[in-house]
């Protein structure tokens, strides 16, 4: 069920090679965005992961682990914390432990599914470098429920793995670079609170 929430919120998968991506893409994007953020990577279950801060010295918005379950505001970045996942529901971010004994980490279609169905065409998925496949169920239950779904642009990743995997398996609505997928996201946000959806 759609909820009068009037932001977009934009899930960000990313694995090996990620991080230059993840800055350049936050580095276009501006402090006065009525969107909402949520970073799900690939990271191991020790030692601390400082993610945060990195991202911190060059965003323009304020950005934060998710330790403790969080309701979601426009205009912040979180980040997913070791050992966890992360699912949206009703409108906050909630972490469930990882299974000591899960050997493959499906952070990211584990969200975008759950993103996917809490926030329905307010959801949008963005794919940055990575390897393997996660993210590609993912994208595809936003696509279903009228989201928009992104990857970066192979040739610009460091690792192409899973860009070419949602390329490949899936049909993402643009292909591009990180810094044009910024500018692009930027444009429609404002479009999804003006209550613009995506139609087809």
């Amino acid at each position: 069920m759609e909820r009068s929430d009037n932001f977009a919120v934009v899930g960000i998968g990313a694995s090996a090679g990620g991080l230059q991506a993840l800055q350049t893409f936050f580095e276009n994007i501006p402090a006065d965005t009525n969107i909402a953020f949520v970073v799900i990577v690939h990271i191991p279950r020790q030692p601390t992961s400082n993610l945060d801060q990195i991202l911190s010295r060059t965003c323009k918005i304020p950005v934060s682990r998710v330790d403790v379950n969080t309701r979601i505001e426009p205009g912040n970045i979180y980040v997913i914390i070791e050992g966890y996942y992360l699912l949206s529901v009703d409108g906050s971010l909630v972490l469930m432990k990882r299974d000591e004994h899960d050997k493959i980490n499906k952070a990211v279609d584990v969200f975008f599914d759950s993103l996917a169905q809490d926030f329905q065409s307010r959801a949008a998925g963005i794919v940055l470098s990575g390897t393997g496949t996660d993210g590609v169920e993912g994208v595809k239950a936003i696509e279903a429920r009228g989201g928009f779904v992104m990857v970066q642009q192979p040739d610009t990743a460091r690792f192409d793995g899973m860009p070419m995997s949602i390329i490949t398996f899936d049909h993402p609505d643009i292909i591009d670079t990180p810094e044009n997928l910024a500018e692009f996201i930027v444009s429609y946000g404002k479009q999804v609170s003006f209550g613009g959806r995506k139609t087809g």
